[in-house]
């Protein structure tokens, strides 16, 4: 629901979320066992921390061996801790495997499915339920709103089904009477 990559979410510390700002901050990122950089300038921006996320995040910490201000949000319990969690290792033991729960993947199928997936998922869901292109833009923080538009709002079969119904309907509807009012 934030729209964080993987790398981005990885090189989260505890010190980086707000909750009474409602922000979690974007201070680095963890890639090929190294700390870095966000992507990019817009990618440095602080995400939205709602107080449902919020909450969750607060219980995480709870349960966290690691839960200093200096620690990763995802640690690594192998590695006591000292870095964060490996990303291909939660997708192999969880997203995969919630992914098979829900009916998403079936077994046997060769497709790609990993931790990006999650933010295709958003800005499809947020561009369907009517939230304008600026908004997705800004949370999964593009440069560009094309590249939210081009490359991750994908459309789905209902919406193209609906939009032909509304399409057909408007066209084969009655044609309607001219007004016999008198306009003064």
């Amino acid at each position: 629901v934030t729209g964080l990559r993987i790398s981005e979410a990885l090189g989260l510390k505890w010190s980086d979320i707000d909750p009474k700002a409602e922000l979690i901050h974007v201070r680095r990122s963890w890639t090929m066992d190294r700390i870095g950089k966000p992507k990019s300038k817009a990618s440095r921006a602080a995400v939205p921390c709602v107080e449902l996320l919020s909450k969750h995040l607060e219980e995480w910490r709870r349960e966290s061996p690691y839960a200093g201000d200096d620690d990763w949000v995802f640690a690594s319990v192998r590695n006591k801790g000292k870095t964060p969690r490996s990303g291909s290792i939660l997708v192999t033991d969880y997203l995969k495997k919630a992914g098979f729960e829900a009916g998403v993947l079936k077994n046997g199928e060769k497709v790609q499915f990993g931790m990006h997936n999650l933010r295709h998922s958003l800005a499809t869901y947020l561009i369907a339920v009517g939230r304008d292109v600026k908004t997705v833009q800004t949370i999964l923080r593009h440069a560009n709103p094309m590249t939210t538009l081009q490359l991750y709002a994908h459309g789905r079969s209902q919406d193209r089904s609906d939009a032909q119904e509304e399409m057909l309907t408007a066209f084969f509807a009655p044609p309607t009477k001219p007004s016999t009012d008198v306009v003064q």
